[in-house]
């Protein structure tokens, strides 16, 4: 699990980088203190439970965790917290958005279709439609 991307929150660039490091994070947060279970499966399902309840609390998550995978590598200590976090985030854009959510299914082994593959598909609905 390795995927890495800079992004520019909180008025700066940032690297985020999925990684050991960055599951732990992820997982303290979407098990809430229960005990985490590590199986990459039950760990995916509630990530996809969280993003059915609010597509933002998952990638104010996944930026998180991103974050802090990378302090984790070069340092010891943690450079933002999740609220910060949760306040850059009403900023980004939808690029910035997918280009999150990519980095970190990719470092999960999983291959999303590109956005263009995608709104490709969604045209060629809509002509069926019509």
């Amino acid at each position: 699990m390795t995927g890495i991307m800079t992004l520019n929150i909180g008025g700066k660039n940032r690297t985020l980088r999925f990684n050991n490091f960055s599951a732990i994070e992820l997982a303290k947060i979407i098990y809430k203190g229960d005990n985490a279970n590590f199986e990459t499966e039950d760990l995916l399902n509630r990530i996809m439970k969280l993003n059915e309840k609010n597509h933002f609390l998952l990638v104010k998550t996944l930026i998180y965790a991103g974050i802090i995978g990378n302090d984790y590598v070069v340092g010891f200590d943690e450079s933002v917290t999740v609220e910060q976090v949760g306040e850059w985030i009403a900023e980004i854009g939808e690029e910035d958005i997918y280009s999150v959510w990519q980095t970190f299914w990719t470092s999960m082994g999983v291959d999303l279709p590109a956005v263009k593959e995608l709104e490709s598909a969604e045209d060629s609905l809509e002509e069926k439609k019509s």
